[in-house]
């Protein structure tokens, strides 16, 4: 745990084999192709691709037990916790398909940081605002799209960053090559893209994004999640769920008639 979390902080990722087990990974990917596949017929593919959403299946945690399953082991417990001080809180959690001709190069993959919107209102570059865990359930590499990461670019906004320049890709940026089972830890404010997929098959992953639990989910998870479904959490997730006294943004319902959205300090 220590090694890896020395990893991150040192270099601000780190790449660890069997992270689960094949047969989760099976299952994992059977699961983010099923709600991918669903998501397509309610909402329509172009639908989703004009908004920017092809190939991101949201609030899996409440559409599959393979997910609620995955979140009740959260292998990554240990570095995350240690990396945010025991504050930990899901900010993202989704899978992730980049199809055959998808991934950089093609609308909407691009390089991005994921908390670009507060990279200049956080603690200096000591500071771990949150910790990005990428579950590859396919083996990842060159051919189908294997993410390319940007050591050194935390906290860096677009100036400061030669987007799509193949000259900096040589320079500083690499593409990740991961067995399939294998988890990439890196620190969310280091710029990223998934890779070009050259392969006639969807290259799949599950996105765990986790950040200190002072700081707003981009979904809310403990609105999104059926009663019904987080009886089957165990304590741990049900607190990166955002359920828990030490969460502050709690402290009232979500209400859309009066346009209230549950953010408030207790």
């Amino acid at each position: 745990m220590h090694d890896t979390s020395d990893f991150i902080r040192s270099q601000g990722y780190a790449v660890v084999e069997n992270f689960v087990s094949p047969e989760t990974c099976d299952r994992l990917r059977k699961a983010v192709l099923r709600l991918h596949s669903e998501d397509n017929d309610n909402y329509g593919k172009k639908f989703l691709y004009d908004i920017g959403q092809e190939g991101f299946v949201i609030n899996i945690g409440d559409r599959d037990p393979a997910f609620q399953e995955l979140l009740n082991d959260f292998p990554a417990a240990g570095v995350v916790e240690d990396l945010l001080d025991g504050e930990a809180a899901l900010y993202l959690f989704q899978g992730v398909i980049v199809p055959p001709g998808g991934g950089i190069g093609a609308y909407p993959w691009k390089w991005h940081c994921d908390l670009f919107h507060v990279t200049k209102m956080l603690g200096g570059e000591e500071f771990i605002p949150g910790v990005n865990v990428l579950l590859f359930v396919d083996h990842v590499d060159d051919r189908n799209g294997g993410t390319w990461l940007a050591p050194g670019s935390q906290g860096m906004d677009e100036s400061q960053i030669a987007i799509g320049d193949t000259a900096y890709q040589k320079e500083g940026e690499f593409q990740l090559v991961a067995p399939k089972g294998a988890a990439v830890f890196f620190n969310p404010l280091m710029w990223h893209c998934a890779g070009a997929n050259h392969t006639d098959q969807p290259r799949c992953a599950v996105k765990m994004l986790c950040v200190r639990d002072w700081m707003l989910p981009q979904m809310d998870y403990a609105q999104s999640i059926s009663d019904e479904v987080l009886q089957g959490y165990n304590d741990r997730a049900k607190k990166l769920l955002g359920h828990g006294p030490a969460i502050i943004r709690r402290s009232f319902d979500h209400d859309p008639e009066h346009k209230t959205s549950g953010v408030a300090a207790e």
